[in-house]
């Protein structure tokens, strides 16, 4: 079970942003597991058993991020990551299906869901689908600005696909796109409660995930 975060994982984080090396790490692996392994890991599991009995529908898997950089493309860049992050999709993770995702590092903690690297061909289906039926989205959006949690975030493209006037504009021309929510360590952060905020807010989120994974579907 997860019961929060401590000032010890916080302090790991700066320490590799002062200590970048895997001889540094490999001789601090002790305090990395329990700092920072173990307590992300049992946020994950608690999170995807919650997905899977609330939402197995959706069928998610979750996927946590590496320390170690990959070594093919470091180019004199430091060999570990100073933040780490897991995320819950239907394939493997290559950022061309929509996923739901959790980071963490020295300066605070974010969450959300969104897609990256989505084909030009499941780009153009979400269009169609925004076209097809804009009452979904408008609905989607009207929940969106109702709310503080979230903030819309992702490129647009340098010319406007269409809706340039309406609401649903700043959906339909991003290039990718993603709801996320960031921010610092606090009492939540350092307790259970965080696991149930998530699940509150992913909750919030699952109508989204399901539009955009509808035409990216199809798409195949």
């Amino acid at each position: 079970m997860f019961n929060g975060f401590r000032d010890e994982t916080v302090d790991f984080f700066w320490k590799i942003r002062l200590n970048n090396s895997r001889e540094w790490l490999a001789q601090n692996k002790p305090e990395f597991r329990s700092a920072v392994q173990e307590p992300v890991r049992a946020l994950a599991d608690e999170l995807l058993d919650w997905f899977l009995e609330k939402h197995p529908e959706l069928k998610l898997n979750v996927h946590i991020s590496r320390v170690y950089k990959d070594a093919r493309r470091l180019h004199g860049a430091p060999p570990l990551n100073d933040h780490l992050w897991f995320s819950f999709q239907t394939d493997d993770w290559e950022g061309t299906v929509p996923c739901f995702y959790f980071e963490l590092g020295a300066d605070g903690y974010g969450y959300g869901m969104g897609f990256y690297c989505a084909s030009a061909a499941q780009m153009a289906a979400y269009r169609r689908e925004i076209d097809r039926a804009p009452a979904a989205l408008e609905k989607l959006d009207a929940a969106y600005r109702a709310q503080t949690t979230f903030r819309l975030e992702g490129d647009s493209y340098a010319r406007p696909k269409g809706h340039a006037d309406d609401g649903l504009g700043p959906w339909y021309n991003k290039k990718s796109w993603a709801l996320c929510c960031g921010r610092k360590y606090d009492a939540i952060s350092y307790s259970h409660e965080l696991a149930e905020l998530l699940k509150r807010d992913f909750e919030f989120l699952i109508p989204y995930y399901k539009y955009v994974e509808k035409p990216f579907k199809a798409a195949e």
